[in-house]
Parts: C-alpha cells; sequence; structure tokens
C-alpha cells in the first residue's frame, strides 16, 4: 500500500475532470485503496452549501471507518480546502488531504457544454440547479476563488487543460506517493538515533 494513514479528496469545479480520473486510479492505485465519487447516492434538488458540508463529514467518518481496516478512501468531487479545515477540528486525529484538479476558465466551460449537450442530461442539471448558463458562470467564479484557496493552504493543484485523464490519475498517484508528513513519528526519530548510535536516547 502506499499510505494508509490518510483521507484524500479530489476537488474541482464541474467539468474539470475529477469524474474522469476514477476508473484510471482504480486501476492504478493498489489494493488497500478505495475510489468514491463525492455525489454518489445522488444529489438533491437544490443542493447547498449545507449540503455539501454534511455531505464532506459523512465522507470523512466512511473514511475514518475504512482506515481501521487498513484501507484508504479517495474522494472525488467539490471539496473546499477552507471547509475542510474546519472540519478537521472534529476530526483531529485524521490526516484529510486535497489535490485540486485546475484548468483555462475557457476550457473548462466548453467541456462542461459539450458534456451536458444530452437534452435528459440538460434536463436534469436544470432540475437540480435550475439555469444552466447561470450555474457555468457561477462555476467559472468558483474556479478561480477555488484556486486561490488552495494556494492559501498549501494544496497540490494539477492544471488538467491539456492533459488527458488518464495522465491526470497518474499525477494525482504521484502525489500521492510522495505525500510525506512534515515530521517524523516518535519511532522514527529513536530509529534515526540507534543508526546514528545514541541508543541511550531512546531508553
Amino acid at each position: 500500500m502506499l499510505d494508509n494513514k490518510k483521507i484524500w479528496f479530489v476537488s474541482g469545479v464541474s467539468g474539470v475532470g475529477k469524474t474522469s480520473v476514477i476508473p484510471y486510479l482504480k486501476s492504478l492505485l493498489p489494493l488497500g485503496y478505495e475510489i468514491h465519487d463525492f455525489d454518489e447516492g445522488g444529489v438533491p434538488a437544490g443542493a447547498d452549501y449545507k449540503w455539501r458540508i454534511d455531505r464532506t463529514k459523512e465522507w470523512i467518518r466512511f473514511g475514518d471507518c475504512k482506515l481501521a481496516d487498513d484501507i484508504t478512501i479517495i474522494v472525488c468531487g467539490i471539496a473546499n480546502p477552507e471547509e475542510i479545515e474546519v472540519i478537521k477540528k472534529d476530526f483531529p486525529n485524521l490526516d484529510i488531504v486535497v489535490i485540486l484538479l485546475d484548468g483555462e476558465v475557457e476550457v473548462i466551460e466548453q467541456r462542461f457544454r459539450d458534456r451536458n449537450k444530452d437534452k435528459k442530461v440538460e434536463n436534469n442539471l436544470k432540475r437540480v440547479v435550475g439555469s444552466v448558463d447561470k450555474f457555468i458562470k457561477d462555476n467559472s467564479n468558483f474556479l478561480l476563488a477555488l484556486r486561490e484557496i488552495s494556494k492559501k493552504h498549501n494544496c497540490q493543484i494539477i492544471d488538467t487543460t491539456h492533459i488527458s485523464p488518464e495522465d491526470v490519475a497518474k499525477k494525482i498517484v504521484d502525489l500521492i506517493n510522495n505525500h510525506k508528513k512534515d515530521y517524523p513519528n516518535a519511532k522514527d526519530i529513536c530509529d534515526n538515533w540507534r543508526t546514528g548510535g545514541w541508543k541511550d536516547d531512546c531508553n
């Protein structure tokens, strides 16, 4: 297993490629990982800030249970690092990491329009968000805001504008593979001391 101590969120606005990377993550990551769509179970009409916060907490509780079975979850969906920081206070023993999928506004807007050309898909979107044009405008504004928030919280950011979903997934796996805590735990410190001949300091 690459890492079994964290809960991962792959975040980003609609059209940035969160759902597209899921099958590739499933094929690239070893046993011991579960990949989930944030919106599994459906999105209610008029889903708002409170719904997103409640769903985020549900995923974190689920991830905490999975960690007890040595399984790490990766949740792909909109997760705001600023909100995560507040939620973390209720889960002090968990390491919750957000990776942002980003992109150029014009490209993301076009992806979204292309994806929703099907009438059935468009009608379902209208049921959930109301005006599609207003949603696209709000989505673009949120893309810019989420980018700045993610920078503020030192999140890793992947620009998906000119790369395939498979290559995005590979970059995500690399980040998971290389993610380290800022400080070693007590056992690691003592092991290092013993290696350096400072055995008495760990007794």
